[in-house]
């Protein structure tokens, strides 16, 4: 095995179009989740507030169905865009990735064990009736209730009990300090830890009620979900257009035709190799640097040869990251050994993967797989994830793993890879925020939600709980050094390639921001009359 310890690069470009305070701004969130009670923050007034820019439909392609419209559980981007404009939380990241106040006014921390939340007042559900702390209350139970599954629960694990002195307050009393939870809260507009009301969940999958700015008109089962603005939103400028229409295509081919054709506004995902042709008088190329990142994973719980710790670290030798980013990325992407990235707060040196096909060749016959085997590695059926997995199989059967490539549907491919861990090695893709004890723990806390290679060690489990617990960012960092020398040579996952992500637009959408955690809003978008 050969490892070597690899200093991230410098920050250089890293965020160029979204979120470019965040190696900063990332930090002071964390540092201000104690102390003086913070303020309101009041709103800019908008553009279209005194212009004609209200009204429209706004068409927006995605890569897949929902699965269902619980913001509990969902797990999966495509229903992430469709939840944060129906769902929203007490707190969201801004687009430099400070927790800013949503459902809650402000917010104040008398000392680390205690968060006071304090409620707009007037806020109504799609329903009609009034939110108010009870709300609160309950939907942070049900996250934590162990019947829904929720994989956001590890992270309201240490709160201890929940209060509500009045309607519109509400006091979180933890066991423990934490120092990711204001972090969890803002995750994706905050829609990980949504406020529903009871009377609803019972059929919230299906027919979602929140107190975003918009509400669910109709599902069209495998085409479209239609959004139409809710007039009793909170905020009573928002939002701009009259509805939303995400349509499903899983092939890419068919979506950029579906762009050309103006048959949707605005796909999240150009194929790499139309990213030039995106640029003309009617539509416009969109490039943003991603907090995403890919990974291949092996189950080392299986009876297969992944089981074996030299096969998988044989794997890890074989693959030549440069060669992903240009073959399979058309060079929107840039190598990673850490899912710590470079350019944000919590990069640390880590021990990296060289890619030595004759060391891999060594440790697979020291195995007893000198001539090899076969097996199948399956892929979302994304753009670039169908051909990293054929990338990276070609570089496999090199050294004589040989890998048939699978991309089923969306759904499917969830259920299968993360659910019942049918596969036994997978190309993945992930967009966290940047608190590194979201990332960390769902990757190597034993049975977290996204160990899918069986990762387990007491010592990796300890040092999570403490860095959780510590609240100086200097001995978080060594902590999580630490866990990362422990983990990577066991190789479960094997990080490939931070993408930069082409978007297509069309001329007359305006005020769209793209952001690095790859959520989408569209809410004060307008649409130029035509």
């Amino acid at each position: 095995m050969k490892m070597t310890e690899e200093k991230q690069a410098p920050r250089r470009d890293f965020l160029k179009t979204a979120g470019a305070g965040i190696a900063g701004l990332a930090v002071g969130a964390a540092a201000g989740y104690f102390g003086k009670p913070a303020p309101p923050l009041p709103r800019p007034p908008a553009h279209a507030r005194a212009l004609d820019r209200y009204g429209g439909i706004v068409k927006v392609g995605q890569e897949g169905e929902s699965a269902e419209l619980d913001p509990h559980i969902s797990s999966v981007y495509v229903s992430w865009w469709v939840e944060t404009h129906m769902f929203e939380g007490l707190v969201k990241y801004d687009y430099f990735f400070n927790v800013v106040p949503l459902l809650a006014e402000w917010w104040e921390t008398p000392n680390p064990k205690t968060y006071i939340f304090y409620l707009h007042k007037g806020v109504k559900f799609h329903n009609g009736r009034e939110m108010t702390s009870a709300d609160v209350k309950y939907s942070f139970e049900r996250i934590m209730d162990p019947n829904t599954g929720s994989p956001t629960k590890q992270f309201f694990e240490p709160i201890g009990s929940i209060d509500t002195p009045d309607d519109y307050t509400v006091r979180l009393n933890l066991k423990t300090a934490s120092a990711p939870l204001m972090a969890k809260l803002a995750e994706q507009w905050g829609i990980r830890a949504a406020i529903v009301p009871k009377e609803a969940v019972d059929k919230i999958k299906t027919e979602p009620v929140g107190t975003g700015p918009f509400k669910l008109k109709e599902w069209v089962k495998g085409d479209h979900i239609t959004l139409e603005r809710f007039d009793d939103y909170w905020d009573p400028g928002l939002p701009y257009p009259d509805q939303l229409q995400f349509y499903f295509q899983p092939d890419p081919e068919a979506m950029w035709m579906m762009l050309k054709t103006n048959t949707v506004d605005f796909i999240d995902a150009v194929p790499f190799q139309h990213a030039k042709e995106a640029d003309t008088k009617d539509t416009r190329l969109i490039v943003s640097s991603m907090l995403g990142f890919h990974w291949v994973w092996m189950n080392g719980k299986s009876d297969t040869p992944f089981k074996d710790r030299r096969v998988r670290q044989a794997v890890a030798q074989s693959i030549d990251r440069g060669e992903i980013c240009d073959l399979a990325l058309f060079g929107f992407g840039a190598p990673i050994d850490s899912p710590l990235l470079a350019g944000t707060p919590w990069s640390v040196p880590v021990p990296a993967y060289k890619y030595d096909p004759e060391g891999a060749k060594a440790l697979l016959a020291d195995a007893g797989y000198k001539d090899g085997f076969d097996d199948t590695i399956v892929a979302a059926p994304t753009p670039e994830e169908r051909k990293i997995a054929e990338v990276v199989a070609d570089q496999l059967r090199r050294v004589g793993i040989r890998l048939k490539v699978e991309t089923p549907e969306l759904s499917t491919y969830l259920d299968e890879v993360f659910t019942k861990k049918t596969y036994h090695i997978a190309d993945c893709g992930w967009t966290p925020p940047p608190e590194p004890d979201i990332i960390l723990a769902a990757f190597y806390e034993t049975d977290a939600w996204l160990n899918l290679g069986g990762f387990s060690d007491p010592e990796v489990d300890s040092l999570i709980k403490q860095g959780r617990e510590e609240l100086d960012q200097a001995k978080r960092k060594k902590i999580y050094q630490r866990i990362l020398e422990k983990a990577l040579p066991e190789a479960t996952q094997v990080y490939v390639e931070r993408l930069n992500r082409p978007m297509g637009i069309w001329r007359h959408l305006h005020e769209y921001e793209p952001r690095a955690d790859l959520g989408k809003m569209f809410t004060e978008v307008w649409t130029e009359k035509r």
